[in-house]
Parts: structure tokens; C-alpha cells; sequence
């Protein structure tokens, strides 16, 4: 495998957590957990949950609301 074909780490995170969704695992409205202990469960830093959270974001499958989390967005949510 060559760089250029390398994920990035905050690219798997965010198949884990799609895969989570789409499984049922993780379900519609329901929060994440906290940034910390995502960390933990993927073993990886914050700053990687945080870009993947933020990606995720911006591809409408969750929702982050500052002071309160990080929210499954529903299917009627979804652009």
C-alpha cells in the first residue's frame, strides 16, 4: 500500500461510526459520547474524533450542539 492509498485516521473513524449508524448501533437522535471516551473506544487522539465528528457534520449525519454534544441526526434531519 503507498501513501497516496493510506487512510487517514479521522477517515476510518468516520466509517466506524457510519457503519455504527447504519447498523442500528448507534440510532437516530441519540447522543455520542463524549469526544474522550470515542478516544478510547477507537484508540485514537481527540483531534482525530473531533475531524471525523466534524466531517460527519458536515456531511449531515450528525449534529453538534456546543455545551450540549454530538447528536445522531434523524432521517428527516438528513439533507
Amino acid at each position: 500500500m503507498t501513501s497516496a492509498n493510506k487512510q487517514k485516521v479521522y477517515e476510518i473513524i468516520i466509517q466506524k461510526i457510519q457503519t455504527e449508524i447504519t447498523a442500528g448501533i448507534l440510532e437516530a437522535g441519540e447522543k455520542l459520547p463524549p469526544e474522550r471516551e470515542l478516544a478510547v473506544k477507537y484508540g485514537v487522539s481527540r483531534t482525530s474524533i473531533r475531524e471525523a465528528l466534524r466531517l460527519l457534520e458536515l456531511s449531515d449525519f450528525v449534529e453538534i450542539r456546543p455545551g450540549d454534544g454530538t447528536f445522531i441526526k434523524t432521517n428527516e434531519q438528513q439533507n
